[in-house]
């Protein structure tokens, strides 16, 4: 889909390999002795075999980054965890995704799985094997999908494993997984567009939250619907007091956010917390809104709501990677001058992260910018802007109502802390009950937790 000349201009080798998705990747079924996660199986061979013949064509064992986009980048996090990965990489950059990503686990295999059988009428491992490949990869019945905070997901995701098997890879979920030291402490660089999803989901229908037990604490129903509450009340909340702000499209903001946004700077955030990763955290959001976003420009172009400015989920690809229009932006070069700088400065930004560990290493001259790590002291949890102009800013979401409205959701369903929850739904049931409306929604309910 994109060409990696740009990169390798830059002295930047490139391996890409393909891997088992969807069914064939990540059905987990231990009555058949399937056990799952061969997907995630499939990268270990990849890496393993970089280690052994990388030298063969040039390249360094010493010095593999892993990247990955959207769920590529789930993979990557992934892999900063799991000990068969250890000493397998030494750098790595995730763009738009980490493996605390509702995409990234599938909770409950054991209602899902079952149900995916049945349709197929598979009652045995030789049925399995010998079914229909269409009946296989056929994702339009609802016995291969999930809903959840308003997205479908598919249910062929990766699963926990017996641990005391023999060729266990995830072995813990992955709310766990990211509160332990990574088995791999290297130098990272995690990302997103300032839209992703958001000017997408925006032309979701308004709906009342739900969740599909996907999530740890689903034996408590009491503690779901009090989640699905404080949801709910928020957003009649927003609709409020701020209709053209936060109250717009609350559902499909509330969706991103929950897929994309909160899943990456929880994992980043955890890393910093914990005290003990002292490789150095880069963090960027990339904005510029230009003609190489194959996604907003191409692919979603006719059901996103222009009115949301910024970059897509994915448009960031076409200012690393060859661009979709290639071919008109050389011989046009003038009608991309803007396109061509941001590209050219984000090449360099990523090739010189791969080679020295450091986007803007001190030797360089980089257009004025020093991107400080999130995690460096001194910079006050800082992140490179990316636009026609690249500029430092300050990271912060504690007024970011949506934010701090998931957070809470979060914690009670993942890590079983409801108590805010029920202190947050009855703030918030007193602001919709009074009269008031001229107040400041996304300072209302500014806390510190992460």
């Amino acid at each position: 889909m994109f060409g990696v000349d740009l990169l390798m201009e830059n002295g930047v080798m490139i391996v890409s390999f393909n891997y088992r998705l969807s069914v064939l990747g990540f059905l987990r079924h231990p009555e058949f002795n399937i056990t799952g996660n061969y997907g995630l199986k499939d990268h270990l061979a990849a890496l393993q075999w970089v280690q052994r013949y990388i030298e063969h064509f040039g390249g360094d064992p010493n010095n593999v980054t892993l990247m990955g986009q959207s769920v590529g980048a789930h993979s990557v996090t992934y892999h900063m965890f799991l000990e068969p990965f250890r000493g397998l990489f030494h750098r790595v950059i995730a763009m738009s995704g980490s493996l605390l990503a509702p995409s990234a686990m599938n909770y409950i295999p054991q209602k899902f799985i079952p149900k995916y059988l049945q349709a197929i009428n598979v009652t045995t491992n030789e049925q399995l094997m010998s079914a229909d490949f269409k009946d296989l990869f056929a994702m339009k019945s609802y016995s291969r999908k999930y809903d959840y905070a308003t997205v479908s997901l598919p249910i062929f995701l990766p699963m926990v494993e017996d641990e005391d098997h023999s060729e266990a890879l995830v072995t813990a979920p992955v709310h766990e997984l990211i509160l332990t030291d990574p088995v791999n402490k290297v130098p990272l660089m995690v990302g997103m567009t300032s839209l992703e999803f958001t000017s997408l989901f925006a032309s979701l229908p308004f709906a009342e939250f739900s969740a599909e037990e996907s999530f740890p604490n689903r034996q408590n129903s009491t503690a779901y619907r009090r989640v699905k509450a404080m949801i709910d009340a928020a957003a009649k909340l927003a609709r409020k007091v701020q209709p053209n702000g936060a109250g717009r499209h609350f559902s499909g903001k509330l969706a991103d956010l929950s897929h994309m946004y909160y899943p990456v700077k929880k994992v980043m955030r955890q890393l910093v917390k914990s005290g003990s990763y002292l490789k150095p955290i880069y963090y960027y959001r990339f904005e510029y809104d230009g003609k190489f976003g194959k996604y907003k420009n191409v692919f979603y172009k006719n059901r996103v709501d222009l009115s949301y400015q910024g970059a897509m989920h994915g448009d960031d690809l076409g200012y690393l990677f060859s661009p979709y229009n290639v071919r008109e932006a050389v011989d046009d070069p003038s009608s991309f001058e803007t396109e061509w700088k941001v590209a050219k400065r984000n090449v360099g930004y990523f090739s010189n992260f791969v080679k020295f560990g450091n986007p803007t290493p001190d030797d360089g001259d980089w257009n004025g910018i020093r991107w400080p790590p999130y995690n460096e002291y001194s910079s006050g949890s800082q992140f490179l802007n990316i636009n026609s102009e690249d500029e430092v800013l300050v990271d912060d979401d504690r007024s970011n109502f949506i934010y701090q409205i998931w957070s809470k959701a979060h914690d009670c369903l993942y890590y079983y802390r409801c108590l805010p929850v029920e202190a947050l739904l009855d703030k918030i049931s007193q602001h919709l009950n009074g009269n008031q409306t001229g107040f400041d929604l996304d300072s209302l309910f500014v806390v510190n937790s992460l």
